[in-house]
């Protein structure tokens, strides 16, 4: 009877080394690839600069649900856009609302569509639509590329200019560089703001140098009018931009990263509203996630091609401070078990997660100088993402797209 009771607590005290063996290395895996996204970010990229007159002809495609508050700041950076305006339409369609978005966009210039169809709704359906519509117009065989710009959204002047070099160079699909403004001194925004840095920033800098696929975010994207016709948004998705990511991979295309060309954004400015916004992310995400990382890695061995496992990988990775959470517990874990090749290899993830963390924070403090100090804060705030990620994983049925209520812009 002894002799049994040792030999199941050997198999029980085997069995979970070996389970914390597989969280180190695939804790590890990870963070060293963030790293290394991390270290090949530092190449400076290859300035931009405009030869002569472009000849891009761009549409650019504003989807607008009750955005009558933050409509008219984007317009006017539009209209302030440093190229001419006789090579850019801008249209901005209102699906559903109820405010005066149609006339405040209309008295700015864009051209107008109101859509009130009882079913579908939602961006992707709005944007398939006013693409269709388009392409199928007197001038649609004049349109070079199209650009989709979120509502909440300000452009930078040089943003189309940027954009016209990329696609006059090959490019197909490009993502600009989109920013969080106005984080403020609002801890839980500065570092929601920080988390954004790393996705939107770092890893396509990282994935731009080493020549593989930037991602899309969704907003401040460029798409050839070959590629819109082609590949369409999915009106069932949660996440369009990853869905559509996905598809683009599998077609063996790659995402060009345009950082000149910056896209400053809005942040939910209550924590009810961010706590919907990114619950409905994570669940798009992981939609995503299960339909087109096999695929992904399955092409991506067969073809070697390491865009399409990078992409699987992005889609694998959780968000940056669950992994890191999850990397200081196990490295606890492997200090409490004494196994000296797992706690060295634990170490390193922890280490290769404050290397990352260093390079977000150093792009993420030229515009916020007070996130040093929300550091202190970010034990509670890594708290709060676990909890909506365990309440996102273990969720019955889909979760339903809602819009995001708007704040008058700072």
């Amino acid at each position: 009877m002894v002799f049994a009771s040792t030999w199941v607590l050997v198999l029980v005290k085997d069995g979970l080394a070996a389970l914390l063996a597989c969280a180190v290395i695939v804790s590890t895996a990870l963070s060293l690839y963030l790293l290394l996204l991390a270290v090949a970010s530092l190449r400076r990229p290859r300035p931009a600069s405009v030869r002569g007159t472009s000849a891009t002809r761009f549409e650019i495609l504003v989807p607008a649900h009750e955005e009558e508050l933050v409509i008219g700041k984007l317009l006017d950076s539009v209209n302030e856009l440093d190229y001419s305006r006789d090579l850019f339409g801008v249209h901005v369609i209102t699906d559903h609302c109820s405010d005066q978005t149609a006339s405040i966009a209309r008295s700015l210039g864009a051209t107008v569509y109101e859509r009130s169809d009882p079913e579908p709704r939602g961006k992707a359906q709005s944007l398939n639509w006013l693409v269709t519509h388009l392409l199928d117009g007197d001038a649609g065989d004049a349109i070079d590329a199209f650009v989709v710009i979120d509502a909440d959204s300000v452009v930078s002047p040089n943003f189309l200019r940027e954009m016209a070099l990329h696609v006059q160079s090959g490019a197909q699909i490009v993502q600009g560089l989109v920013q969080i403004d106005g984080a403020g001194t609002n801890v839980n925004s500065q570092l929601r703001a920080l988390a954004y840095e790393f996705i939107s920033h770092v890893r396509p800098l990282g994935r731009s140098a080493l020549g593989l696929s930037a991602g899309l975010r969704g907003n401040g994207m460029c798409i050839t009018r070959e590629c819109a016709a082609r590949y369409p948004w999915d009106p069932q998705s949660l996440t369009e931009d990853y869905e559509l990511h996905g598809r683009l991979l599998a077609a063996g295309l790659r995402v060009a990263f345009a950082p000149a060309a910056i896209v400053s954004t809005q942040l939910p400015q209550t924590l009810a509203v961010a706590r919907k916004q990114s619950e409905r992310w994570e669940s798009g995400r992981l939609d995503v996630m299960r339909h087109h990382v096999p695929a992904l890695l399955r092409d991506g061995l067969r073809r070697r091609s390491w865009a399409s496992i990078d992409g699987a990988l992005e889609l694998i990775i959780p968000p940056f401070s669950i992994l890191a959470a999850l990397t200081v517990v196990i490295f606890g874990l492997s200090l409490l078990s004494g196994i000296g090749p797992l706690i060295v290899v634990s170490a390193i993830a922890v280490v290769a997660q404050c290397l990352y963390t260093m390079r977000g924070l150093r792009l993420a403090s030229t515009r916020n100088p007070h996130i040093y100090r929300a550091l202190l804060f970010a034990p509670l705030f890594v708290l709060s993402r676990l909890w909506r990620y365990v309440v996102v994983l273990t969720r019955r049925g889909r979760v339903q797209w809602t819009p995001t209520v708007r704040t008058p812009p700072p």
